[in-house]
């Protein structure tokens, strides 16, 4: 693109520079009989060569995102008004969140029930579980021993007298369970206890039953096995009131609180996004929501954009991509803003063509620099980006080079002493729209020039 504008231009200017002359010429001619050459000349000089590349883009911001809540609810307020600056975390809006509190407090209940749990399986036995637990184990071994004692009438006599008490005493202990229930919840020291004594009671109304039936019968051998198993019944209870919980089951009671934190984690998750925050700073350029209205999680509800880094996106021909790298300086002019001129830098090249344009172009992006000029995203921007720069450099204006186009040789016309010209070869380097860069074949000083005659004489031919 920028080859053949530079031609294009140096044509226009020679077509207008040789009909322009040559009119001068015919004029001058008409009154005399001979003339001196009609040479149009430049003396060679030093002097800066800028490269550009002009394209045109648009203003864009340097992030924008279109935020949505989780799931969908009922909008209980919206925070911001359009045009509003906000800060990273600051709330946009709101859902109503009734059910979602419900939810954190029955998940935040069961987390609390199974903390309970691990902390009584993990608590040492009171002295009042290990007095019961040992009452029992002597019960149980009194009646054991019981069973091979004297028999007779006396005997049976008192251990009827002694199932009566016992009897007694439970339906005491029972009342009392109830009586202590009716005052205490169930997990209470106090109630536990009066539950235990009642066991005990239980366990003495039978011990007195075997024994006056051991009296009344003799010894059986099924009464026997049956104390034998009560006795090891009641020394496992106590053996296990003194080794405290099993491993296993301080680990189930353990996974059973980390279900319940994951709840608790969930609801608290819901509950976080029924909230509506700036992922960062920048500028609420669209509200869609409105208080009271549903809020779907498939449609935005607020658009925010990022106004902190204003970048320039140009799409850049596959002719000029080649010259087009990161921070190069490039100036910019915007349609909306007459008179304002900009400035950045290129921020990134793409690496890839746009397949999805008609044109092969690769999107290149412009940082622009602080300025205090209103740009606003979407304005249209005319970008002149410098890929290349030459300080002082020995150069000659392109309307005095000719090209030779099967070759690509280069030659000027030195001017001699006697005004006559000679073609000779010279060596370029950069070329821009109206210098090129003479490496090799002319000095400082040298005069080029061309012949408006032979000039007129081809645009006339």
């Amino acid at each position: 693109m920028v080859r053949r504008l530079r031609w294009i231009i140096a044509i226009v200017v020679l077509l207008s520079v040789g009909g322009g002359v040559g009119y001068e010429v015919l004029q001058a001619n008409a009154g005399k009989g001979a003339s001196p050459p009609n040479i149009r000349r430049v003396t060679i000089d030093r002097g800066d060569l800028t490269l550009t590349v002009n394209v045109t883009g648009t203003v864009a911001a340097a992030q924008v995102a279109d935020l949505s809540f989780d799931a969908p609810g009922l909008v209980a307020d919206v925070d911001v008004i359009e045009g509003q600056h906000v800060a990273k975390g600051d709330l946009l809006a709101r859902q109503d969140v009734t059910a979602y509190r419900l939810s954190l407090a029955q998940a935040t209940a069961i987390r609390h029930a199974a903390q309970l749990t691990l902390d009584s399986l993990r608590a040492p036995p009171t002295p009042d579980d290990l007095a019961v637990a040992t009452a029992n184990l002597k019960a149980a071994q009194s009646a054991y021993n019981g069973l091979f004692g004297a028999i007779d009438p006396n005997a049976i006599s008192g251990a009827q007298v002694q199932l009566q008490a016992a009897q007694t005493a439970y339906q005491d202990a029972i009342q009392h369970r109830r009586d202590v229930g009716g005052q205490f919840k169930n997990d209470s020291p106090t109630y536990q206890l009066a539950l235990a004594q009642e066991g005990q009671a239980s366990f003495a109304v039978e011990a007195a039953q075997l024994q006056l039936q051991l009296l009344q019968r003799g010894v059986d051998g099924r009464l026997i096995t049956a104390a034998k198993a009560k006795i090891a019944v009641a020394q496992a209870a106590l053996d296990r009131l003194r080794a405290g919980a099993l491993p296993a089951e301080l680990d189930r009671a353990q996974l059973a609180i980390d279900q319940a934190q994951l709840g608790v984690d969930a609801a608290n998750q819901q509950l976080a996004s029924t909230q509506l925050r700036a992922p960062f700073a920048g500028v609420v350029s669209r509200i869609m929501v409105a208080a009271g209205a549903l809020s779907l999680s498939t449609v935005p509800a607020i658009v925010l954009t990022d106004t902190s880094q204003l970048h320039v996106r140009l799409a850049v021909d596959e002719i000029d991509i080649g010259h087009i790298a990161e921070g190069q300086p490039v100036s910019l002019t915007l349609d909306a803003l007459p008179g304002v001129s900009l400035t950045g830098k290129v921020s990134n090249v793409a690496q890839a063509a746009d397949q999805s344009a008609t044109i092969v172009s690769y999107a290149v992006q412009v940082a622009l620099d602080p300025s205090t000029a209103p740009v606003k995203v979407g304005m249209t921007a005319a970008a002149s980006i410098v890929v290349r720069q030459l300080r002082n450099v020995v150069r000659v204006p392109n309307l005095f080079v000719r090209i030779d186009r099967r070759s690509g040789a280069a030659f000027v016309n030195l001017v001699n002493a006697d005004e006559t010209l000679t073609e000779i070869p010279v060596q370029l380097g950069l070329r821009t729209e109206e210098y090129s860069e003479v490496i090799d074949g002319l000095s400082v000083g040298d005069q080029v020039g061309v012949s408006l005659d032979s000039t007129f004489s081809i645009l006339g031919s």
